[in-house]
């Protein structure tokens, strides 16, 4: 089989790229909060996963540096060593626990799509038995539309090892793509998180936009014109010597 001419492999290619221009591929990514340095101290997880560094607890100077670069951004998140819980976590030694405000904010520069899993404890002494809650938006720092939202199922800490049944799974489906998440804890609960997943991109795989769809059509027309150039006219006999 004889290779392609040129003319007609540059169309081929051109046709590719236009295709392959309308696919988006989201990228998994955990947070284990396990890197940090100062343990067993607590750092505010700040720009860590951001390809930056950590804050001190109490926001005044750096922590950690040097962070995966996923675009994802943390405030009033703190990570650090539990001593409560230690034994059972889903990745030691750390966890992500919210600041003295109770709410923490999860802002993904790039948006993520379709859903958001972690594993949690909640123990709470409210008699209503309100742990805390989750809620997914469209915008940075929760503004825009709201996407989901979910309250916390207190954890099953009973038993002789009060920790070991404490940690849940939580995975929450929605439709679009997120910005960002808040993470609510209520009065007189405690809440706590590990491994954080999501996939950092777009929801799904995004569809050609009607101008990547005529350029699709514009790069199939320039392959037919060229395969009619190429042809051979036998209208017209050999050529005269």
């Amino acid at each position: 089989m004889g290779t392609l001419k040129k003319p007609f492999g540059h169309a081929l290619l051109i046709l590719l790229g236009l295709t392959l221009s309308g696919l988006v591929c989201a990228t998994p990514v955990t947070m284990d909060f396990d890197d940090f340095a100062v343990v067993p101290h607590k750092e505010r997880v700040a720009d860590y996963y951001n390809g930056g560094c950590s804050q001190s607890r109490f926001g005044y100077g750096s922590g950690t540096c040097g962070g995966p670069d996923y675009g994802v951004t943390w405030s009033d998140a703190i990570a650090g060593f539990s001593n409560r819980v230690v034994s059972y976590l889903p990745s030691s030694p750390n966890i992500l626990t919210l600041s003295r405000r109770n709410l923490a904010i999860m802002n993904v520069a790039a948006g993520f799509g379709d859903s958001l899993s972690f594993y949690y404890f909640a123990i709470t002494h409210d008699l209503r038995h309100r742990t805390g809650s989750i809620s997914v938006y469209s915008g940075s720092d929760g503004t825009g539309n709201l996407l989901a939202t979910e309250v916390l199922t207190p954890s099953n800490c009973s038993g002789r090892y009060v920790f070991r049944k404490c940690w849940n799974v939580f995975d929450i489906d929605f439709a679009g793509t997120a910005h960002s998440v808040v993470f609510n804890q209520f009065r007189r609960a405690f809440v706590g998180f590990d491994n954080v997943s999501l996939n950092v991109g777009p929801a799904n795989v995004a569809v050609p936009e009607p101008p990547v769809l005529g350029m699709f059509g514009l790069a199939l027309l320039l392959i037919a014109l060229l395969m009619h150039q190429r042809r051979p006219n036998i209208l017209r006999g050999p050529p005269v010597a």
